[in-house]
């Protein structure tokens, strides 16, 4: 596990690396420009359509590294990853915003965080929770390996992060979605697994079939009713992708056979860590180290 931490940081920090030399800066604010004023759904920001947007440029897109947004189903509150750009390269952390009455806080690190590595961020579908990815320690024991971890929301904030313990965390997992009955998708070993919520626990976790797991597949959205997955992959080469793929259930329970979802979202470089906000409007993804959005009416686009 040690190993699979070192290269996950690694990979993190190349990334950054090589997205930073091929872009320059990225962010419209100067670092001692005021925090603008933001207000209503989504900080404010104009809507995209069918083509993909960099979203709040300048304020969570930012000369920083980000990805994996996350929003809560009353759209009051949003998780992200930020990785600041340094030598070496620093750990991400997860970035908080909240709508209050005279607008949108700054991007703050999370109030549950630690000094560690933390990441990918995703809302249960009813807003209670929160599922991420750290090396906090666990209970017991003097240093933590990544793992996943939950922290409940309460009235008055966030509670105390809690591991999700056994069968996910037995082995490698991260990238946890949810769906209303609770069954969690996340990218395992070798691919993307399932585990159902089934009389208080946790069900062994399988791995979904070759209709998604034919490629290098990892990152999975699924939809609340488990109608559709999206997720991110690599081609049939690995040297191919990363791409943003497609597969929606079938009425048999099997799931089609996962679609690249074309040009309107995918690019050259990297498209990884897709979500759909609650409300079901918008999907957001990651490219370079910046965060997109598209009118998520490209999903049903792409049904056969």
């Amino acid at each position: 596990m040690g190993k699979i931490i070192i290269i996950i940081v690694i990979i993190l920090g190349i990334c950054g690396a090589i997205i930073y030399a091929k872009t320059g800066l990225k962010s419209s604010q100067k670092k001692d420009d005021p925090f603008p004023v933001l207000k209503g759904e989504y900080l404010g920001q104009k809507t995209p359509g069918l083509e993909s947007e960099v979203f709040a440029p300048g304020i969570i897109s930012t000369n920083e590294f980000e990805l994996g947004i996350t929003f809560s189903p009353d759209g009051k509150e949003v998780f992200f990853v930020r990785e600041k750009k340094s030598t070496p390269p620093a750990p991400p952390m997860i970035m908080h915003m909240k709508l209050e009455e005279n607008g949108w806080t700054p991007p703050a690190p999370a109030p549950f965080s630690h000094k560690g590595i933390e990441f990918e961020p995703n809302f249960s579908p009813d807003g209670k929770k929160l599922f991420y990815h750290s090396n906090r320690p666990m209970p017991g024991k003097k240093k933590g390996g990544l793992a996943i971890w939950v922290v409940e929301k309460t009235g008055s904030g966030w509670g105390e992060p809690q591991s999700l313990g056994s069968p996910v965390n037995d082995d490698f997992a991260m990238y946890v979605t949810s769906t209303n009955d609770g069954t969690l998708y996340y990218t395992g070993k070798g691919g993307i697994f399932r585990t159902r919520w089934i009389d208080g626990r946790y069900s062994k976790p399988e791995k979904l079939g070759e209709a998604i797991n034919y490629l290098n597949a990892a990152h999975p959205f699924i939809d609340p009713d488990e109608s559709y997955l999206i997720f991110d992959a690599g081609g049939p080469s690995p040297q191919e992708g990363p791409d943003l793929y497609i597969s929606f259930k079938k009425p048999d329970g099997s799931w089609s056979k996962a679609k690249n979802m074309g040009a309107s979202i995918n690019s050259k470089g990297m498209e990884m860590c897709a979500s759909v906000s609650p409300d079901g409007k918008f999907l957001f993804f990651a490219r370079n180290g910046n965060i997109y959005w598209v009118d998520a009416k490209i999903i049903e686009n792409l049904k056969e």
